[in-house]
């Protein structure tokens, strides 16, 4: 049997490290790699009114779920989308005044992600 020295230890511990995966937050990817996700998207709140909007920098088509919810209201709007290469569109709205259960998500290329609120 082989006996297990400190420098041995070092060797495991480091080939463990190389073999871990890494991952990247995505405010630290390149542009080019957040494009591939899709386009920009935000939930904006003017007073009691909520928008979905998502803006192209390309061509782009995917999907789209917009949900409100609160004690005694849950509303959902979704479907589908497609934008040319430099446009902003409006995908849904609703006057709903204040919900705290307030979310959109985009779907591009089997690819979901949550969108920010903006209030």
């Amino acid at each position: 049997m082989t006996p297990v020295t400190t420098s041995t230890l070092a060797v495991l511990s480091l080939l463990g490290a190389c073999a871990a995966p890494a991952t990247v937050p995505d405010t630290a990817q390149p542009e080019a790699a957040r494009a591939a996700i899709g386009p920009d998207c935000r939930l904006e709140r003017d007073g009691g009114t909520w928008r979905a909007i998502v803006a192209a920098d390309a061509a782009v088509s995917g999907s789209y779920a917009l949900d409100l919810s609160r004690p005694g209201l849950s509303m959902r709007q979704d479907g589908p989308f497609s934008a040319a290469a430099g446009e902003t569109l409006l995908l849904g709205e609703a006057t709903v005044g204040d919900v705290p259960g307030a979310s959109l998500s985009i779907t591009v290329g089997g690819r979901t992600r949550d969108c920010p609120i903006e209030r």
